[in-house]
This record gives C-alpha cells, structure tokens and sequence, in this order.
C-alpha cells in the first residue's frame, strides 16, 4: 500500500486523506441520521455523501491525468530506444491514484446509499 502511495504522488495523498476523512464522517452521519433524522434529511444527506464519493474518485483521475501529462513531458524529452519501457512505467505509476480513489470512496458512497435508501418513501401514505 505504501508502494502504491508513493507511485500516486500528491493526488494520492489528497485521496488518501479526504477518502480517510470522509469515510469517518459517513458513517457516523449515517449512524446518527437512521435514528434521528427525518427521512427527507436522508435523503439530502444520502446524495451528499453519494456526491462526496464521486468528488473521492474524480481526484483520483485527476490525479491520473496530471501523472500522464507529466509521463508525456518526460517521453519528448526522452530516447526513443526507451520510450516503451517510461511509458508502461508511468502508466502503472499513474493508473494507482485511480485504484486509490476507487478504494477511498466506497464506503462514503455505501453509507450514501444505506441513506438514500433509508430516505425513501415506502408506498402510498394515506392519512388516517
């Protein structure tokens, strides 16, 4: 796992710690609002951390993409004869701030959806 971090570089950090973060908070929201809130605030709350998930995995490419723009950088100022071998290096270098962001924000987008589903109205309510 460190080996993995240090590959990502800085996106990897940031995904790391705000996917640490909000994993906490997630699930202590969840825990909180099944038995507190009203099903309308879980709602809110469901697609909130459902978003919170998608920001975690959203740094995670972005975090590949300026990883690839620098493996770019360094293969026009790189030897042809070794090109190959930088550019499946900085691939796999790049591609573990995906694999990271999909990690950190499964259980934020878990609790959103326990949240959304707990939120929902369960048929028809008629007054009595």
């Amino acid at each position: 796992m460190l080996q993995m971090l240090k590959e990502a570089g800085l996106f990897g950090y940031m995904v790391v710690i705000v996917g640490v973060l909000s994993a906490g908070f997630s699930v202590w929201t969840w825990a909180v609002a099944r038995k507190e809130a009203s099903p309308r605030r879980r709602l809110v709350l469901g697609v909130a951390w459902v978003l919170g998930a998608l920001l975690i995995f959203g740094l995670g490419v972005i975090g590949y993409l300026v990883g690839m723009k620098a493996v770019g950088q360094a293969l026009a100022a790189a030897s042809p004869d070794v090109r190959d071998a930088l550019l499946a290096q900085g691939r796999s270098e790049a591609s573990q701030n995906i694999v990271l962001g999909a990690i950190f924000c499964a259980v934020p987008a878990l609790s959103g959806l326990l949240l959304l589903m707990s939120g929902r109205k369960k048929g028809p309510q008629t007054p009595a």
